[in-house]
């Protein structure tokens, strides 16, 4: 007679209902962070100005006077003359974020039975999104405009390429573009300050490499090569007032290239104006830095305390510095060795459009916020409950507006070369 088979028991089929489910800490699984949205923390605050919703505006010293004469002994004295001041008109933006939960999950809330209480991990992902959302809107301009697309179609559901980031021509790269928006996000196109019609819609996919979106519409949309496209999150849902258009920061594409910031023009006051362009395409250097320090100086009366630049044009600054280096040692060379300026901040972070470099004084800019600083903290009292739902919703609102009060303490480069 045969030996019988030894059937061995297996713990993960046959008596695996006798082990437990055991799950970790729940873990970051990508990067959230976004270095502006802490950097503006360091600027100088508007001192206590408090808010009217008729209008806020700043008086500037900006204009300089004349008429100082060279006179004889006994002779005619100098005409009497004084500069006015200018002034400028700051507006709040006032960004918010809702999340819900339902009362059964109030109920439940026991941190035991949870890898993470759900109101925290809600409420931390909802400032993160505010977070990305400012830090995107630093950059841009106070039209809303986060990018272009390139199509002349007839759609319901469309795909489109994007280009011109913040309506700017020459921001062009796909990856850049594409992390202005998120799939879930609502969007809508823009043409000539009117809303286009039905084209309010919803994002179903994005290709990151090469810049293209899916977007389903509230109905069939004609849309025109160049059409602006905006966030348009809000329940609205219908016309352009539901939408951020004319809603952005005064963001940094207006404030070293607009005329018109804060409803004061260069072109009325022409030191309203930045110190220092240079948009011809080349590397950066030292010596370019040297010379926005300079302008900034002479005219605005500051110093670079930072600079913001594009992480490739940073890698390629890198690489010109070191090819210039002389070292007694070669063997204590780092490889990964950066670049510094004495006295002066570097920050090189995705959100800087490509090529560009900003040089500035911190002490020209200032956040202006009603409210303080979100933190995801949120505790069930923090709702409101819905009046036919079981449930509630939360809320983050963040008021807030970059202002500037001297433009001469600015300086910026585009066409920066990028490794």
């Amino acid at each position: 007679m045969a030996t019988a088979t030894t059937v061995v028991t297996t713990s993960g089929t046959d008596v695996n209902k006798v082990w437990k489910i055991i799950q970790g800490e729940l873990a970051t699984a990508i990067q959230f962070d976004n270095a502006e949205w802490d950097m503006v923390d360091d600027f100088v605050p508007p001192e206590g100005l408090p808010f009217s919703a008729r209008s806020v505006t700043i008086p500037l010293d900006i204009n300089e006077g004349a008429g100082i004469a060279s006179i004889p002994e006994g002779g005619f004295e100098a005409r009497e003359s004084s500069p006015n001041a200018s002034e400028i008109t700051v507006t709040l933006q006032q960004f918010n974020g809702r999340f819900n939960a339902s009362l059964l999950a109030m109920y439940a809330d026991k941190g035991e039975a949870q890898v993470k209480r759900q109101l925290l991990f809600q409420g931390a992902h909802k400032v993160r999104d505010l977070s990305r959302h400012f830090s995107d809107y630093f950059y841009g301009a106070s039209t809303g405009y986060l990018a272009q697309i390139n199509a002349a179609t007839t759609a319901t559901t469309g795909t489109y390429t994007l280009i011109g980031g913040y309506g700017v021509s020459g921001i062009t790269a796909s990856a850049f573009l594409s992390d202005k928006f998120r799939v879930g996000d609502y969007v809508a196109l823009i043409r000539s300050a009117a809303l286009v019609s039905n084209a309010i819609g919803k994002v179903g996919s994005i290709t990151t490499s090469t810049g293209v979106v899916v977007i389903t519409w509230n109905g069939s949309v004609v849309s025109a090569s160049a059409d602006y496209l905006v966030k348009a999150n809000s329940k609205g849902n219908t016309t352009i007032d539901h939408t951020d258009y004319n809603r952005g920061l005064v963001g940094t594409i207006d404030l070293t290239t607009t005329a018109s910031v804060h409803s004061l023009s260069s072109a009325t006051v022409p030191a309203w104006d930045v110190a220092y362009s240079d948009t011809v395409a080349g590397r950066f250097s030292g010596s370019k830095v040297t010379r926005a320090g300079d302008e900034i100086d002479n005219k605005g009366g500051g110093r670079v305390t930072h600079l913001l630049m594009d992480q490739g044009v940073r890698r390629d600054w890198i690489n010109l510095e070191r090819a210039a280096l002389r070292f007694s040692d070669p063997m204590a060379m780092e490889t990964d060795g950066n670049v510094k300026s004495k006295g002066r901040k570097i920050m090189a972070t995705k959100r800087v459009p490509p090529g560009y470099v900003y040089a500035f004084d911190k002490s020209a800019l200032s956040k202006w916020a009603l409210l303080p600083k979100p933190d995801g903290k949120f505790s069930w009292g923090d709702g409101k409950e819905y009046i036919d739902e079981n449930a509630m919703v939360f809320r983050i609102d963040m008021p807030v507006a970059l202002v500037c009060r001297n433009r001469r303490k600015l300086a910026y480069f585009t066409g920066q070369t990028s490794a």
